[in-house]
């Protein structure tokens, strides 16, 4: 049993749009999680974080988020979190990591 099928199977796994910002804002990243009610959970964001410089910048003041690119994804990071929140694109890039891992 892989740690990413025990997050799938306690629904702690969220799916979101990708999206991108302008600049780095933490304020905005604030809202996001609390629109996708994370806010107050250690939260684990999978994302492009070369592309989406700036989402990684808006988290990075947050104490209970951490953001990682899925070639960089481990065990522990992935059970340490209460929850996932993958951006779409990012969906085959974590399949592909974990497979050939």
């Amino acid at each position: 049993l892989s740690a990413l099928t025990y997050k799938s199977r306690e629904n702690n796994i969220i799916i979101v749009e990708d999206f991108s910002f302008e600049a780095p804002k933490t304020k905005k990243m604030i809202e996001i999680l609390s629109a996708l009610k994370v806010q107050d959970k250690k939260t684990l964001l999978i994302i492009d974080t070369i592309k989406e410089k700036f989402v990684s910048l808006s988290a990075r003041n947050l104490q209970k988020v951490e953001v990682m690119s899925p070639e960089l994804i481990n065990t522990y990071a992935v059970l340490n979190a209460n929850k996932l929140v993958i951006s779409e694109s990012m969906i085959k890039e974590l399949e592909r990591v974990c497979t050939n891992s």
